[in-house]
């Protein structure tokens, strides 16, 4: 932990030695790729689960799987929700308008991965929704919590969200 603790306070001081208007700039590119990176885990993840629900299954079995598998998909995202968040997750970009309007643009931190897996098990098991408000959600998440973690101010922290919530949809 001691090891965790030095690295930051490195960053810190380092991040505290350039300007501001740099400081963002390196900041906003450590968001975007890591966002770019949340977004291939999301997409990753649904292939993956889409592969093997599907492999090795008769064709004739296909129909009824097909019916079944959106329902397996939202019972195991209600219980996910339930059991293991046992918070409200929200729903993609609304979500990320509420905490800029309310909430000072803090975000909880189960949503930089909450939405991740939910959105998995929703969509890899065929339910009809998209993948683009969960990985908003997720960027905005990552972007209000690195500003929270690296103490910013209101304004700094909006634009880490907002960049992080370009960088998602880019």
């Amino acid at each position: 932990m001691t090891a965790l603790k030095y690295l930051y306070n490195k960053v810190i001081k380092l991040l505290t030695s350039i300007k501001t208007n740099q400081r963002m700039g390196v900041l906003a590119a450590f968001i975007g790729m890591l966002v770019g990176f949340a977004a291939f885990v999301i997409k990753s993840s649904v292939h993956f689960i889409q592969m093997l629900l599907v492999n090795d299954f008769s064709k004739e079995y296909h129909n009824i799987l097909y019916v079944a598998y959106p329902t397996l998909g939202i019972l195991l995202t209600v219980l996910f929700i339930k059991y293991f968040i046992k918070s409200r997750v929200g729903h993609g970009i609304p979500r990320v308008l509420f905490s800029i309007s309310k909430e000072n643009g803090f975000m909880p931190k189960h949503n930089m991965f909450s939405s991740i897996i939910t959105s998995a098990f929703t969509v890899g098991f065929g339910g009809s929704v998209g993948l683009e408000g969960p990985t908003v959600a997720t960027g905005a998440a990552l972007g209000s919590n690195v500003g929270r973690v690296l103490k910013l101010n209101y304004r700094q922290r909006i634009l880490l969200l907002g960049c992080a919530s370009a960088g998602a949809m880019a």
